[in-house]
């Protein structure tokens, strides 16, 4: 492994101490929803000086806030959108789990966690990104939506962005 990739490992791995053990369910499922993630999220993008993001929150049917985030990187007329969602469904039976399932638990060149691939390694990908991109220097926008509620339908997530016009 080089030096850079040594770099963006660690990097990956920092994301994954800081995102994955905060649950992110939804109310429905028992859960409080995307809040406490999303803040995490908007944390970061302000430690790397992106503090253009636009926070969209809303109300589910019970009050609880759903948390979306958009980072538009560019200002072009076209723009290349990457969404990720930021909540996962509960854990079920933990002793069905070999590894604490709200935890980066870090193996070799494996990352364990509740999330970890569904949806975290896009979400982690898009702060890298966020990291990376000079203003001006692609063709397009690049877009970056951290979305809430993909996994029981997108309602207060995507379709609540598109209703917004972002």
């Amino acid at each position: 492994m080089n030096q850079t990739e040594e770099i963006e490992r660690n990097e990956i791995i920092g994301y994954a101490k800081r995102i994955l053990p905060i649950k992110s369910i939804s109310p429905e499922s028992g859960g409080k929803g995307e809040g406490e993630r999303a803040d995490e999220i908007c944390k970061i993008l302000d430690e790397m000086g992106r503090k253009n993001y636009t926070r969209y929150d809303t109300k589910d049917k019970s009050g609880s806030i759903r948390s979306n985030i958009v980072l538009k990187i560019g200002n072009t007329e076209r723009t290349l959108w990457l969404i990720s969602h930021i909540d996962t469904v509960p854990e079920g039976d933990k002793t069905l789990w070999t590894k604490e399932p709200f935890a980066a638990t870090i193996e070799g060149d494996k990352i364990y966690g509740r999330g970890s691939s569904d949806d975290c390694q896009a979400v982690f990908l898009s702060l890298m990104l966020a990291k990376r991109i000079k203003e001006g220097s692609l063709r397009y926008n690049l877009g970056l939506a951290f979305v809430a509620d993909e996994e029981l339908g997108s309602v207060y997530g995507i379709q609540y962005l598109l209703k917004q016009g972002i």
